[in-house]
């Protein structure tokens, strides 16, 4: 569709106030900017007609992008996602099932929308990363482009109207409340942010069973408790005994089947965390305050053992969630297709990758770990997707690596340059992209190496992973030795020669190589110069490693020293 067209089914069936804008970067910023192409201050109140819409995209701005004037105007309010932890932590409250609408932004962020009944505010920063966009805001829609090329996309897009599900969902959601009273609270808050008064009609039942509910929580005598339940109902003008007693009794006993419902609670919880659970942790996120509710809890963690845990161990309050899930090896019938990254030296031409395959260099100081990351990286920027998650420098060394590249403006920078230096899976996607780490540090007991290098390859599913590791002079493998190799499909190790001045690169596994020959072995030396832009091979092919006798067994006594 045309953006006119986009525009028009975005008025006429989402019912969105629409007005043309175009993004741009500010100087300096790396952030986009959207500048309104009209006064768009009036349409925070005025419907926008379906005449001025074909005047904007069909004659004055024909390429213009579109925004939304959200709000009461178009009864929608939406949650801005602007970081991968805002992201995760939005994703684990909204409720599986209710399909929320939401759109990727230029910067990798994401909106979720939510329709809305009254006027509510605007709250900036409510949560870490997440602003909450409301009367009077401006929202971005798919598909306007950036000044880099890069689209708002639809991830999950609405066909109508009806697909936009109530803000009020996240409250009501087991998960919701399942999470920590830090994330509960300031959307709890969001949800009441128009100018209605807690004690109305239709909301006081509710509201006196969370005040019942909290003064239990915190261990209050019941008699305290029902004098304070009395004087809310009084300030309600009732003075019906009566009425009141069975309102205050409603409330209690609200309040004991919500006990009876922890192992639901316990539960949600569990599914929300990691592989492994502490009962500390759960009894402290979920409030679990009173002695009857922690030996109710204790009680509901020892029926979930053999279900859902299992000790962890012999440590005390410790347990490992089991895994059983299962999802059987598909067969495919048709031609299978290799991974479409593209390799420097020749190493498409010998071995084979795959979706979900880990390629893992491991290299020495000096050797031009980094040089091969962003020479990946630069060639494989227009044919997909790049993430690239690096752990060293900031904005000057990067720009000043890619100004030696040749690199003379942001716009030819096609891949995504994060920093990141820790939790590298957190980045990672299902998606068909390509990542590229750069590079995986481990600090103390080197052999749990594997534990990130797993990490990432179980959220791999579409895509590609492409490690670097450091690794000690003279050695074969990186830090953590042979754990380094436990995912990997192609494992690189890279070797400074300082007598040669030169860097030799050796092919220590290729899981599936193209032809009949175990690559396993093989070297090639390679000159970096260019301040680490020009990668010369200074072989015309890749060398064999040379057997003795008749035995298997490969000289790698002086492989450092490029000697066969």
């Amino acid at each position: 569709m045309t953006n006119l067209e986009w525009a028009l089914w975005y008025s006429e069936v989402l019912g969105l106030n629409v007005i043309p804008i175009m993004t741009s970067l500010k100087e300096g910023k790396i952030k986009h900017e959207k500048r309104p192409l009209v006064d768009w201050e009036p349409y925070i109140t005025k419907r926008v007609t379906p005449e001025e819409i074909n005047k904007w995209w069909g004659k004055d701005h024909p390429n213009a992008g579109i925004a939304a004037v959200v709000g009461s105007i178009s009864n929608t309010v939406v949650i801005d996602c602007d970081s991968p932890e805002a992201i995760i932590a939005m994703e684990s409250i909204i409720p599986e099932s209710s399909g929320v609408p939401c759109a990727k932004t230029l910067m990798g962020g994401r909106h979720y929308y939510f329709s809305c009944v009254d006027k509510m505010r605007k709250q900036v920063s409510f949560m870490p990363s997440m602003d909450f966009q409301a009367e009077s805001s401006l929202i971005v829609l798919p598909p306007t482009k950036g000044v880099n090329g890069t689209a708002y996309e639809w991830i999950v897009k609405p066909e109508n109207r009806q697909d936009f599900p109530n803000i009020n969902i996240i409250k009501e959601s087991t998960i919701y409340k399942a999470c920590k009273e830090s994330v509960r609270k300031p959307l709890h808050d969001l949800t009441n942010l128009t100018n209605t008064y807690i004690w109305e009609e239709g909301k006081r039942d509710d509201n006196l069973f969370h005040v019942a509910h909290s003064l239990t929580k915190t261990n209050n005598p019941d008699e305290y408790i029902r004098q304070v339940l009395r004087a809310i109902v009084w300030s309600w003008g009732e003075r019906d005994e009566k009425w009141i007693n069975s309102k205050i009794e409603s409330a209690l006993k609200r309040e004991e089947r919500k006990a009876r419902n922890l192992r639901q609670e316990i539960e949600a919880y569990i599914s929300l965390q990691p592989d492994y659970i502490s009962l500390t942790d759960t009894l402290r996120d979920l409030q679990i305050l009173t002695k009857e509710e922690k030996n109710h809890a204790y009680v509901v963690f020892n029926r979930l053992i053999g279900t859902l845990l299992e000790k962890d161990g012999n440590q005390r309050g410790k347990y490992r969630k089991i895994n059983k899930e299962t999802k059987r090896t598909k067969f495919i019938k048709t031609k299978i297709e290799e991974f479409p990254i593209v390799l420097p030296f020749d190493l498409n031409d010998e071995c084979l990758l795959y979706p979900k395959n880990v390629i893992v260099v491991a290299g020495s100081k000096g050797s031009g770990k980094t040089a091969l990351a962003f020479k990946i990286a630069l060639e494989n920027q227009n044919l997909m997707p790049v993430i690239y998650l690096h752990s060293e420098g900031g904005d000057e060394e990067f720009s000043d690596r890619m100004q030696s590249w040749g690199i003379k403006d942001e716009s030819e920078i096609k891949f995504d340059a994060i920093p990141c230096s820790k939790n590298f899976h957190d980045h990672v996607t299902n998606e068909r992209k390509i990542f590229i780490i750069d590079f995986l540090e481990v600090h103390k007991d080197f052999y749990e190496v594997a534990i990130p290098l797993k990490a990432i390859h179980d959220k791999l599913e579409k895509g590609i992973a492409v490690i670097c590791i450091q690794k000690k002079a003279g050695a074969l493998f990186g830090r953590g030795d042979e754990f380094s190799q436990e995912v990997s499909r192609l494992y690189l190790s890279m070797e400074y020669l300082k007598k040669e001045q030169c860097t030799q690169m050796t092919i220590v596994n290729a899981k599936i190589p193209k032809h009949d020959e175990n690559l396993t072995g093989w070297w090639r030396k390679i000159k970096i110069t260019r301040k680490g832009t020009r990668l010369t091979p200074l072989d015309t092919r890749w060398n064999k490693p040379i057997f003795e006798d008749e035995k298997p067994q490969r000289k790698y006594k002086n492989w450092q020293n490029g000697k066969d």
